[in-house]
C-alpha cells in the first residue's frame, strides 16, 4: 500500500511538473568561464562577463549550413532543429548564466526559432505547429489543440488557423530570405543571439573611443537591449561567435537591421514612442535600403514577437492566444505607412497613422484640440481597450490630464510639430517603454484610470530629472518601466506611488542622459532624503501639482462634445 501510494504521489508530481513545464524545451549547457584575454595590452572591454563566457568559443558553421539547407525538409524535425541550434550557437548558453531573466529569455529565443521554422514550412505542417505546437513526447506537430486545454483556448487556436491570412506571413518570408541559404543562416544566427542583451549582466559599457553612442556618453552602460546589441556588433564584431562566423555580406545585413536601421516596429505600431526616436533613423535608412533588407527586419520582428510567451513547443502563443487579431493585422498593414517616409516627414507619417488607427478602433469622430494627439496615442497604446482608456482619461484629475497632453504631444524633432499642437518648445521628449503593456493589462475602467495615473506620475518625475531645454528639442529619453506591467491592477489601485507600501516604493532613476529606469525599492521617504541634485525621484501620484492645475480637458470631437469628469 505504501509503495502504491508513493507511486501515485510520484505520478501526480510528474503530471504537475509536465503541466507547469509544458511547451518548454530543455536548457542549454552553462558555459565554462575562461580567463579573460584581450588582443592587445591596455585594450578595454565593454563587458568582461560576455567576453569571458565567449572566449575561445566558435559557432559550428557546418551545422548552421545543415540547418539552412534542411530547414524546409519534411524529414527535418523540431527536435533535430533544437539539437542543431544548441550545437551551432554558443550564445545560447549565455542565458543559463542569469537565473533571473535568463531562463525565460532562453525559452523566448527558442520560441522565435520555432516560429521561423513554422513560417518557413507553411506549405507543410507549419500552420499547425504555429497554432498548436508539438506533442510533448515526440515533438511531432499537432493537428489540433491539447484536449487538456480549456475550450476557449482550443477555439482560439482553431480560429487562428482558419482565419489568419497566411499569405502575409509567406510573403514576408519570401521577400526576406530570397531563396538564399546565406540569408537564412544570417536569420538563424540573429535569432540565437538577438536577446542576450536583455540580461543586465551582459550589457556593454560605452568606451571612450566610441562615445557618445546614440547620445550615451563614455562610461555609461547601455540599457536598451537592441541598442546594446548594435553597439557590440558595430564595435566588437568578434565578441559573438555566431556573428563572427557569418560572411561579410551577412554581417552587414544583420548590422543594418539591428544597428543602422535602429527601428523598433512595436514603438511605431503601438504609438509607444514619439516620431523622432521611432522614425528618424528609419527614414535615413530608406535612402539606401532595398526591399529585401527591410523584409529581413520585419521577418525577424515577426518571429521574435511570436515566441514572446516562452513556450516553444506550445506554438506561437503570443500571436495565437494573446494578440488581438485586429492588432496583428495592424502590424502588417502598418508597413505601407512606413513606406510613405520617402515623401513625408516623420511626424506627418506618425499622425496619419494615428488617425487611421483611431478610425479603425473607435466609432467616434476624430478628436480636435490640444489634447488630440495624447488621446489618439493612448487609444492606440491600449489596443482593443480604446473606449476604456478614453473614458479613464476623462476621469483623471486636471493636472494629470495636462501632463499626459503635454508630454505625449512632443515629437522629439525640433522643427516638426503635429497639426494642432500645444505651444511646445524645447526637449527632450519622453517615452515610457512598456507603457502600452501596462494599459493592455487593464480590463476595467477604474484599473485603466490608475494605470494612466501611474504613467502621468512617471512623466512628471522624469521632467524633474530632464528639465526642458531648447538645445534638447531633438533628443528623446527612454524611460524603461517594465516593472509597471508586472503589477496586478489591484496592486496599483489605491497606491499613492510616493507613499509606503510594504516598505517599498516606485522610483525613477536617471541612468544616463538618454535613459531612465522605473524600479521598486525600499524606503517611504526617499524624496525627502535625497538632495535635489541627486539623479533619482520617487514616482508620486499624490504630488499636489496633479490637483492644482486650472484646466480640465473636455474631449471635443468633430460635431460632438463629451463631458469630462475630474475627481
Amino acid at each position: 500500500a505504501a509503495a502504491a501510494a508513493a507511486a501515485a504521489a510520484a505520478a501526480a508530481a510528474a503530471m504537475i511538473s509536465a503541466t507547469v513545464n509544458w511547451g518548454k524545451v530543455p536548457s542549454a549547457p552553462v558555459p565554462d568561464i575562461q580567463p579573460l584575454t584581450l588582443g592587445t595590452p591596455g585594450e578595454r572591454c565593454p563587458n568582461e562577463t560576455t567576453f569571458a563566457a565567449m572566449y575561445g568559443r566558435s559557432a559550428d558553421t557546418q551545422i548552421l549550413r545543415k540547418m539552412a539547407l534542411r530547414f524546409t525538409d519534411f524529414n527535418y524535425g523540431a527536435r533535430e532543429l533544437f539539437e542543431d541550434a544548441i550545437r551551432a550557437f554558443p550564445e545560447l548558453s549565455l542565458y543559463e548564466m542569469d537565473m533571473g531573466n535568463g531562463p525565460l529569455e532562453y525559452q523566448r529565443t527558442m520560441g522565435a526559432l520555432f516560429a521561423l521554422y513554422s513560417i518557413a514550412r507553411l506549405d507543410g505542417d507549419g500552420k499547425h505547429t504555429f497554432c498548436f505546437g508539438y506533442k510533448t513526447s515526440t515533438w511531432q506537430s499537432r493537428v489540433r489543440a491539447k484536449s487538456s486545454e480549456s475550450r476557449m483556448t482550443r477555439n482560439q487556436r482553431k480560429a487562428f488557423l482558419n482565419d489568419m491570412d497566411w499569405d502575409c506571413f509567406a510573403k514576408v518570408y519570401r521577400e526576406a530570405i530570397q531563396g538564399s541559404v546565406e540569408r537564412l543562416e544570417a536569420m538563424l544566427a540573429l535569432t540565437a543571439f538577438h536577446d542576450i542583451m536583455k540580461l543586465e549582466s551582459l550589457t556593454p559599457q560605452v568606451q571612450p573611443e566610441h562615445a557618445p553612442f546614440y547620445g550615451i556618453p563614455a562610461g555609461n552602460v547601455i540599457l536598451d537591449h537592441d541598442l546594446a546589441l548594435a553597439y557590440m556588433l558595430e564595435h566588437y564584431p568578434n565578441a559573438l561567435p555566431s556573428y563572427r562566423a557569418l560572411p561579410k555580406a551577412s554581417q552587414e545585413l544583420v548590422l543594418f537591421t539591428q544597428g543602422k536601421l535602429n527601428f523598433n516596429h512595436g514603438w511605431f505600431v503601438q504609438a509607444e514612442a514619439p516620431p523622432g526616436i521611432t522614425l528618424t533613423k528609419f527614414k535615413e535608412a530608406l535612402k539606401v535600403a532595398n526591399a529585401a533588407d527591410l523584409a529581413f527586419y520585419f521577418l525577424h520582428w515577426l518571429t521574435d514577437l511570436s515566441g514572446a510567451e516562452g513556450r516553444p513547443l506550445a506554438g506561437s502563443e503570443k500571436f495565437v492566444l494573446k494578440f488581438p487579431r485586429a492588432v496583428l493585422h495592424s502590424f502588417l498593414w502598418s508597413i505601407p505607412y512606413l513606406q510613405q517616409l520617402v515623401h513625408q516627414s516623420e511626424t506627418e507619417v506618425f499622425q496619419s497613422y494615428l488617425v487611421a488607427r483611431w478610425e479603425d478602433a473607435l466609432d467616434e469622430e476624430l478628436p480636435c484640440g490640444p489634447h488630440e494627439i495624447a488621446v489618439m496615442r493612448l487609444v492606440v497604446m491600449a489596443q482593443s481597450a480604446g473606449h476604456l482608456v478614453l473614458n479613464a482619461f476623462l476621469r483623471l484629475p486636471p493636472g494629470m490630464q495636462e501632463v499626459l497632453v503635454t508630454e505625449l504631444a512632443r515629437t522629439g524633432i525640433s522643427d516638426q510639430f503635429y497639426d494642432n499642437p500645444k505651444s511646445l518648445v524645447g526637449g527632450p521628449a519622453l517615452f515610457i517603454y512598456y507603457g502600452p503593456a501596462l494599459l493592455q493589462c487593464c480590463t476595467k475602467e477604474d484599473d485603466m484610470r490608475e494605470a494612466l495615473r501611474a504613467l502621468a506620475a512617471v512623466y512628471h518625475s522624469a521632467r524633474k530629472l530632464w528639465p526642458l531645454r531648447d538645445e534638447d528639442a531633438d533628443v528623446t529619453v527612454s524611460l524603461e518601466a517594465g516593472c509597471l506591467k508586472s503589477f496586478a491592477t489591484d496592486f496599483i489601485r489605491g497606491y499613492s506611488v510616493g507613499a509606503s507600501l510594504s516598505g517599498k516604493m516606485l522610483v525613477l532613476e536617471r541612468k544616463n542622459p538618454r535613459e531612465g529606469v522605473v524600479s521598486m525599492i525600499m524606503g517611504c521617504t526617499l524624496n525627502e532624503m535625497l538632495p535635489d541634485s541627486w539623479p533619482m525621484r520617487a514616482v508620486d501620484t499624490s504630488d499636489p501639482v496633479f490637483t492644482t492645475a486650472q484646466t480640465a480637458y473636455v474631449v471635443n470631437f468633430v460635431g460632438d462634445t463629451r463631458t469630462s469628469f475630474c475627481c
